[in-house]
């Protein structure tokens, strides 16, 4: 099985380009990206304050060679490496930046797959290097990592930031010639070449960055937070000074270890002074304090408008990463889901887990209210819609109401919470709702009871009721603001659009709690 990243990671990160147009051919006529940076100075690192242990556990990967024969004595049958995926140019380029050296086979301790992939939006490719050695990995075998989400940087931001990165982070970090050994490579029969860098294909590559730069963004300074992100770093803080003081470490540091940033001569002044901002994926406004997509996730959305517009139908592939980029956009800047429940269940359909061949295969045709919802879906996400970066208080509850249904009817005990009376409302289900609904199933009779009894307590003047439920599915539905159920979503549907400004907020409640209300909907209380 080949399962492409963007699904392992669904809704954490955007998929490629290249995903949403099905463009994989190698493009070999694209220039690949290679910068001249300076390999980190490791001894300058280590004499920075506060080295954490995850910092000379992660140094140890670019000159222990022990960890590298330990993990190759793992491999009993290695799979062999793809020929060489680079053009001869390519290696004369990687050569010349020192990126590539000569090593006789006999020297050679560990082999790699190299290629490129395309980075469509800026007409280039970037250099791949994948060890076989991944196969002998296991979590255990490195330091895991927590990066920052969307939702952590939003609680976070401050009125002042400033954002920086490193140029080819993972380039800057130099190996020992006997662990390059096991990054070697073959050129054509008899030839090798051995890669001097710590290769983006490791597994324990993004570990070892985010180790490093966590401590170089360790500046220390009071009111001020740093993120980091691999090899990008935001501070922030609602002190200006402070902010610039952080950057202004950061970057001393930077100079002591010998790290390339891009961008180093930007005055720090105008770093700090930028209202508007991306960072991560997400366009941040400090002073609306709003965050939204960016235009670059904007354009990826367009993207995809034109993929289902298309004549010829997407591949799952293409389909899938379209529903992968919409989800990311929900990490940004959430949109009501309900309105969408055809398109949902069209994805919870894709078989993704396809072979390679099937990937690259047409997806299973959309249902037309499918393929309308998912346009008009990716319409809205185009929009850029704005969120603040601080949800607005959540207002008390004006009722709080008990709720059930039953063959016969619905019931609910209805608190008003200004003076704590207690009102009782209910009803029989009608002929036509007999006629119309199947409400022998609760799956059916307990969202429509719900429907009905906020509809005879609420009016456009209520801003907030608290419901409780013994239907638990119906809980769930509420909470992820869309059902899995037609009759779930159809209730989240009728409650928004008759009381747009309302907050429900639904609540579990046993069954046996639950007793007043049950009465009511069988015609007892």
């Amino acid at each position: 099985m080949s399962t492409p990243r963007f699904i392992e990671h669904l809704g954490r990160e955007a998929p490629n380009l290249a995903d949403l147009t099905g463009h994989h051919r190698p493009c070999l006529h694209l220039p690949l990206h290679a910068k001249p940076v300076a390999p980190l100075n490791v001894a300058a690192l280590l004499r920075l304050p506060r080295v954490k242990p995850a910092v000379t556990d992660a140094l140890r990967w670019l000159n222990d060679a022990k960890l590298y024969r330990r993990l190759a004595s793992r491999l009993r049958a290695p799979r062999q490496p793809r020929p060489m995926g680079l053009t001869s140019a390519d290696v004369d380029i990687m050569t010349t930046l020192g990126r590539y050296e000569d090593i006789e086979e006999a020297q050679v301790r560990g082999l790699a797959n190299v290629f490129s992939v395309v980075e469509l939006a800026k007409q280039r490719r970037r250099h791949i290097l994948e060890p076989i050695l991944n196969d002998a990995l296991v979590v255990e075998d490195f330091a895991g990592i927590s990066l920052p989400t969307p939702q952590s940087v939003r609680a976070g931001l401050r009125r002042y930031s400033a954002q920086f990165d490193a140029s080819s982070f993972y380039d800057q970090f130099e190996l020992s010639p006997e662990v390059a050994a096991f990054f070697a490579f073959r050129v054509r029969p008899g030839v090798f070449r051995r890669y001097t860098r710590l290769p983006m294909g490791f597994r324990p590559a993004c570990s070892i960055a985010q180790a490093i730069m966590e401590l170089l963004a360790d500046v220390d300074v009071a009111g001020v937070q740093a993120f980091v992100y691999i090899d990008n770093v935001l501070f922030t803080g609602d002190d200006r000074d402070s902010v610039l003081e952080a950057g202004r470490r950061f970057r001393e540091r930077g100079l002591q270890c010998n790290v390339t940033l891009n961008d180093p001569t930007v005055p720090l002044a105008d770093l700090v002074d930028a209202t508007v901002f991306d960072f991560l994926g997400a366009e941040y406004d400090a002073v609306a304090s709003t965050v939204r997509n960016t235009t670059k996730t904007e354009a990826k959305l367009r993207t995809a408008l034109d993929v289902l517009s298309a004549p010829r139908p997407p591949t799952l592939r293409q389909l899938a990463a379209v529903f992968g980029l919409l989800f990311w956009g929900q990490q940004i800047t959430p949109l009501r889901l309900a309105p969408y429940f055809s398109a949902l269940r069209a994805f919870r359909l894709l078989p993704l887990e396809a072979s390679q061949a099937h990937w690259n295969a047409p997806a299973p045709p959309l249902s037309p209210v499918a393929h309308l919802q998912l346009r008009q879906w990716l319409l809205l996400a185009a929009t850029r819609p704005s969120r603040p970066l601080i949800d607005p208080p959540v207002p008390t509850p004006e009722f709080r109401m008990w709720v059930d249904a039953s063959a016969f009817g619905w019931g609910a005990v209805v608190e008003r919470t200004e003076d704590s009376s207690i009102l009782r409302v209910g009803r029989p289900w009608s002929a036509e709702d007999r006629l119309v609904y199947n409400i022998a199933s609760s799956v059916v009779a307990e969202p429509l009871g719900m429907r009905r009894a906020i509809a005879a307590i609420a009016t456009t003047a209520t801003r907030a009721i608290e419901v409780h439920t013994d239907h638990e599915p119906l809980v769930c539905a509420w909470r992820a603001g869309r059902g899995r159920v037609a009759t779930y979503n159809d209730c989240l549907l009728a409650v928004q659009a008759a009381f747009p400004e309302l907050r429900v907020d639904v609540q579990f409640v046993a069954g046996i709690a639950n007793g007043g209300a049950d009465a009511i909907s069988r015609g007892l209380g």
